[in-house]
C-alpha cells in the first residue's frame, strides 16, 4: 500500500504509452514477429539491451534515434485491429480467467 501511494499516475501512464509505441515501432520496422523474437532472446537469458541489439542489429543509441524519428513521423492515434495479439505468450498467473482452468499438483 505504501508503494501504491508513492506512484505518480501520470508517470505510470506515460511509461505505458511509450512502451506501447515502442512495441508498435518494433513491429513496423522489424516485422510482425519482432516481439516474439524479442521474447525468444529473453528466454535465452539475454538482458533487454542485448536482446534489442540482437533483434535490430543496431546499437542502442542508433535504435533510440530511429525510434524517435519514427515517432515524430507516426504520431497519430493507433488503430487496433485485434484485442491483444500476444495472448498465447501469457503465463497462467497473469489472467485470472486462465488461472481458473489450471489445477496445481503437489511436488
Amino acid at each position: 500500500a505504501v508503494m501504491e501511494n508513492a506512484i505518480d499516475p501520470y508517470t505510470m501512464e506515460h511509461g505505458y504509452s511509450v512502451a506501447q509505441t515502442f512495441i508498435r515501432f518494433l513491429e513496423n520496422r522489424y516485422g510482425d514477429n519482432a516481439i516474439t523474437q524479442l521474447m525468444a532472446e529473453f528466454a535465452k537469458g539475454r538482458n533487454t539491451d542485448d536482446a534489442l541489439t540482437t533483434l535490430t542489429g543496431k546499437s542502442l543509441d542508433s535504435l533510440n534515434r530511429d525510434f524517435r524519428q519514427w515517432g515524430f513521423a507516426n504520431n497519430g492515434n493507433f488503430a487496433s485491429t485485434e484485442p491483444w495479439p500476444y495472448g498465447h505468450l501469457y503465463s497462467p498467473g497473469i489472467d485470472p480467467r486462465i488461472r481458473e482452468g489450471f489445477t496445481w499438483g503437489r511436488r
